[in-house]
């Protein structure tokens, strides 16, 4: 019985990683068609303002809390029937949250040395921590309910909106201004289907108020933190360099970052679609195997570096072709960057399984050294080695940042 219940569970997590996979494909096709319109439109220079536009307002997402969206999943799948109060109740923080991150974003503007027309850009672009801080919050109700199909259309309609508007800036010339304006645009439109969707499962009600709740608060801003010191360990190098190195060189590393994003948004969305089988499954008592989930991490590890390999091999007449020879410095560094994808796979199971026992305060124990580490890497490997010595910081970071999730999910779990 109890391994037909499994074997159910795990035939339902393959339906919505199939809905997530497929969606995702074409998502980041479309995504990629763009960014290379976006790349041979824009001078390298101009590309590397745009990617320090995006990566500067990414370090304010967390004070949105988006983690609060995954103990929202916890709750709302231990008691679907609630939901709609769940929801209601937590919407006035989340508008609040955005506004708040907006509000530091621009303060933040002061203490670095952009100019001018790039920090306006920022302060006009910071309106996305709000619009995504909501849409994220809809997106919920489809994972609560195992409808990954919907949470792929949104995504995808996104990416088609996006598409669209970028073609009409290429077409009409109409700027670096105007890609920034369509870009918050886009997120406007998805916010609008979201709400219309959502609705034929929860009909979430727009209370104002702000509630906080000690047994909802405590583990988002656990969670929230983790995903912050995450990001420090990676998203800051583009920051980073746009701080230490001239537009141009913002430009060439984000070429190689975006082409991994692919792969390390696959990988989250098997987090997403493997969350509510673990929450399940532990919420009934039930258990996985240390041995197993070493062999499941040992398998998407491998799966993850054959597919490194080739695409490694392969990284030169990939880059210049589609992006053409402006970009060739970004060949060596994506060639190196891309096997951090499969550290980040191996560490899927054991994050899951220790996220979903309650146990992502002690992830605190290791979280906090990967992030400093990686920052200290960073600013002596890119004097040593030049731009591409922040990637060999990455795989040095990730290595690390695996040992010590493993050694601490082995402790934990055989408990």
């Amino acid at each position: 019985m109890k391994d037909n219940l499994l074997w159910l569970r795990v035939k339902k997590v393959m339906e919505n990683l199939s809905y997530l996979v497929i969606g995702n494909i074409l998502a980041q096709i479309i995504s990629m068609v763009g960014l290379v319109f976006i790349t041979r439109y824009l001078e390298v220079n101009d590309f590397g303002v745009y990617s320090t536009i995006t990566s500067y307002i990414s370090l304010f997402l967390i004070f949105t809390l988006p983690q609060i969206n995954k103990v929202l999943i916890r709750e709302g799948i231990k008691n679907e029937e609630n939901l709609n109060d769940l929801l209601s109740s937590n919407i006035g923080l989340r508008l609040l949250l955005g506004a708040v991150s907006i509000s530091f974003a621009i303060i933040g503007l002061i203490f670095v040395n952009y100019n001018v027309y790039t920090k306006i850009l920022i302060a006009i672009f910071s309106i996305t921590l709000l619009l995504n801080s909501v849409n994220g919050y809809y997106l919920i109700i489809y994972q609560v309910h195992e409808k990954m199909q919907y949470y792929s259309i949104v995504e995808l309609a996104n990416k088609i909106f996006y598409l669209l508007f970028t073609l009409l800036v290429v077409l009409l010339d109409l700027g670096l201004t105007a890609l920034i304006l369509f870009s918050i645009l886009t997120l406007i439109i998805s916010l609008c289907l979201n709400i219309r969707l959502s609705r034929k499962f929860v009909n979430i009600k727009m209370d104002f108020k702000i509630r906080f709740s000690w047994l909802i608060m405590k583990p988002v801003l656990i969670f929230s933190l983790l995903q912050f010191l995450g990001l420090l360990a990676t998203s800051i190098d583009i920051f980073m360099i746009s701080l230490l190195r001239p537009e141009e060189d913002v430009a060439i590393y984000s070429i190689a970052v975006k082409l991994t994003d692919p792969g390390f948004i696959l990988r989250n969305l098997a987090l997403i679609a493997t969350f509510p089988m673990f929450i399940k499954i532990f919420n009934k008592g039930g258990h996985f195997e240390v041995k197993k989930l070493l062999i499941y991490g040992i398998i998407m590890g491998l799966i993850a570096v054959v597919g490194a390999s080739v695409i490694s091999i392969f990284s030169k007449p990939i880059i210049i072709t589609i992006f053409s020879e402006d970009y060739s410095r970004s060949v060596p560094i994506f060639s190196i960057l891309i096997f951090f994808l499969a550290f980040k796979f191996f560490e899927l199971p054991f994050y899951n399984a220790l996220q979903a026992t309650n146990n992502e305060l002690k992830l605190l124990y290791i979280y906090w050294i990967p992030p400093f580490l990686n920052i200290g890497l960073n600013y002596l490997f890119l004097i040593w080695f030049g731009l591409i010595g922040i990637a060999y910081s990455t795989i040095v970071v990730s290595v690390i940042s695996l040992l010590l999730l493993l050694g601490l999910s082995l402790y934990l779990l055989r408990k």
